[in-house]
């Protein structure tokens, strides 16, 4: 007789109140990305994201003028068909922000000039596939979301 142990879900309260487990990235994006846009699939579900675009002083041929868009999903950073509600936000040189956000992925994007940004996420131990996919079809179920 196999055990069915219980797995925790996306509404596991405990495991966004105990420390998470650090995953870290740092970039630079550039015209080489394909359309603009890159995607990180985060391994577990978040608990945090900490999103800071650093000043690109010490970094030759890159814009004090740069700008980062992020999203949660990769419609939310298409301004040809959301120009007049897009669901993005910016970052400018040396701003970072945390958003407490349950997220499996995320969307970057150069809205102007090639970004340096590092990412901190917090991940809990809950998987993925307990996350509902995020779409523009959700606007009635969650406004916002692109």
């Amino acid at each position: 007789m196999s055990l069915r142990n219980a797995k925790p879900g996306a509404m596991s309260v405990g495991h966004y109140q105990i420390s998470s487990i650090p995953w870290v990235t740092s970039s630079i994006l550039g015209a080489s990305q394909p359309h603009g846009v890159r995607q990180f699939d985060l391994p577990r579900l978040s608990r945090f994201l900490y999103i800071n675009l650093t000043s690109p002083d010490n970094v030759q041929n890159v814009p004090h003028d740069s700008r980062l868009a992020i999203s949660f999903t990769s419609g939310g950073l298409d301004i040809t068909h959301n120009r007049q509600f897009p669901h993005f936000f910016e970052l400018v040189p040396n701003q970072q922000v945390t958003l407490d956000v349950r997220v499996d992925r995320f969307f970057v994007s150069a809205s102007k000039g090639s970004p340096r940004f590092s990412v901190v996420a917090g991940l809990t131990e809950i998987d993925t596939s307990m996350q509902p996919t995020l779409t523009g079809s959700l606007r009635g179920v969650y406004s916002g979301v692109g």
